[in-house]
């Protein structure tokens, strides 16, 4: 049977992981805590002190939360930490900055993060039972079935933002991933590498250019997949919300089985009310006799509750063109995961995915699961 070696770690060294992991969060993690709650803590404190507390609900999107506060420090007083912040993320998105105020510089940013989470397939096996086509019935191997269980894994990687001239910025990074499952004595590993160029235009527009790499290495399979895509944003404000970004892209996605041409629009909205909505649609197109993407619509909304931002994702796929000894396959998959922090530095996720084939063996129900820490930068 064909095993993949792993390319992060050898047999060794992921005999030592485990215990590695451990000591490292207990060390390091542990440590840190105090002086991420604290620096966490100050960041909401100057956003409350100058009013603009509203903005940071949209925090994970950069884009949105320099367009909320730029617009909410208009015609305001600003004290001289929150015109320092808003500098800051004014240059860091290519924009001019406030006179006399510093210009953005390189921005290296290593990381590291323990992550414990659930897959229904942690070694990319076949479901647990008899393929049935037509008149056809076959049993496959028992050591090329499925696994499903909990990993206990760790990611780490850096990123970087680079400014060759004013208006412009090139933002690349690469991250690893590694996770084991004490059950299965198994693990799987991920590495990826992207880079974009940034062109900041008129009227709060912008331009990207990027490529991204993915390899996923599970026990039965070695996954690579490529992608270069141009996107176009626009950002303004509205009657009903704080702010809007409107985002619209064309993606050449290969894998080793299939290139396909994607193209997405996405909608991101700022509500006064502490909440922020978003809905991305994709459609790909067609590629003969291989099972892809066909369309999807997502819908992903976070509010705050208690000063903790709640997010709810739904998303709905269909995926079409595969062919299975000459039957027809036809996949279409339902999701939804609700995340809640359950303190400043642990983040759970948990919800259902609902996968309907019209080859039955794929037919898929499992549950999501992920217990996700604050990252450590150093």
């Amino acid at each position: 049977m064909f095993r993949p070696k792993h390319f992060l770690l050898g047999n060794d060294a992921r005999k030592l992981w485990l215990p590695a992991t451990f000591f490292m969060f207990v060390e390091v993690f542990l440590l840190r805590i105090c002086f991420l709650s604290w620096l966490v803590g100050l960041s909401f404190y100057l956003l409350s002190a100058s009013g603009l507390s509203a903005c940071a609900i949209a925090g994970k999107n950069e884009r949105l939360f320099t367009h909320c506060l730029l617009n909410a420090s208009i015609n305001k007083p600003v004290g001289p930490a929150a015109a320092f912040l808003l500098n800051d993320k004014l240059r860091r998105n290519a924009q001019p900055g406030i006179a006399n105020l510093p210009a953005a510089g390189r921005s290296l940013q290593r990381f590291w993060a323990p992550v414990i989470s659930y897959s229904h397939s942690i070694n990319d096996g076949n479901p647990n039972g008899p393929l049935i086509l037509g008149d056809m019935v076959f049993q496959g191997k028992a050591d090329r079935v499925k696994k499903a269980g909990v990993l206990i894994g760790a990611g780490a990687g850096m990123r970087d933002r680079y400014f060759p001239h004013a208006g412009a910025y090139f933002d690349y990074g690469v991250n690893a991933h590694y996770a084991h499952s004490p059950q299965h004595k198994i693990g799987m590993a991920s590495l990826s590498a992207e880079a974009c160029f940034v062109k900041s235009l008129r009227n709060s527009r912008y331009v990207d250019l990027c490529t991204r790499a993915d390899r996923i290495q599970k026990d039965l399979s070695d996954t690579r997949i490529k992608q270069h895509e141009i996107r176009v944003s626009k950002l303004w404000n509205g009657q009903f919300a704080h702010s809007f970004q409107l985002t619209a892209g064309v993606a050449l996605r290969n894998t080793d089985q299939s290139a396909q041409t994607q193209i997405s629009v996405e909608m991101d909205m700022l509500f006064p009310t502490d909440r922020v909505w978003s809905l991305r649609v994709i459609r790909g197109e067609r590629v003969p006799n291989q099972l892809v993407l066909a369309q999807t619509v997502s819908i992903s909304f976070v509010q705050l509750l208690k000063q903790k931002p709640i997010s709810v994702d739904f998303a709905y796929s269909d995926y079409s063109g595969g062919r299975l000894l000459g039957h027809n396959r036809d996949d279409s998959t339902l999701s939804a995961l609700l995340s809640y922090p359950l303190s400043r530095q642990v983040r759970v996720s948990f919800g259902y995915q609902f996968i309907n084939s019209t080859i039955d063996y794929f037919d898929l129900k499992t549950p999501l699961f992920a217990l996700k820490f604050q990252a450590l930068q150093f």
